[in-house]
């Protein structure tokens, strides 16, 4: 109503008024329209982060799972390193003794000779 007084009053007003009019309704529209876009791509990449989320916890579980496994390895390989370690270390000990006990008889059989 108040642009067509202006127009009535003034044309080249009321012309000037109309664009404005105009150029505010398409601002408008684009501002609506660049709001509901938004919206849009905010929920895909809600939607996109959740499923990345629920990947992640696949791959930790997979991890964890892995990492279990290479800590009962690991424990396996220390128990039969001290098991070899505790046998080579018995080994030791009988070939001492053995060589101690050789040792001894060739001195007893070398005073013997003697």
């Amino acid at each position: 109503e108040l642009i067509r007084e202006v127009t009535c009053e003034s044309p080249e007003c009321g012309l000037l008024l109309l664009r404005v009019r105009d150029e505010l309704r398409l601002t408008i529209e684009s501002y609506q329209t660049l709001y509901h876009n938004s919206i849009s791509y905010g929920r895909k990449k809600a939607v996109q982060a959740e499923a990345g989320i629920a990947d992640l916890e696949t791959d930790i579980q997979k991890l964890e799972y892995q990492r279990e496994e290479l800590e009962a390895k690991k424990n396996q390989l220390t128990h039969d390193s001290l098991f070899l370690e505790e046998q080579m270390e018995e080994e030791r000990r009988k070939r001492s003794m053995q060589q101690t006990q050789i040792v001894q008889f060739l001195q007893t059989q070398r005073v013997e000779l003697e």
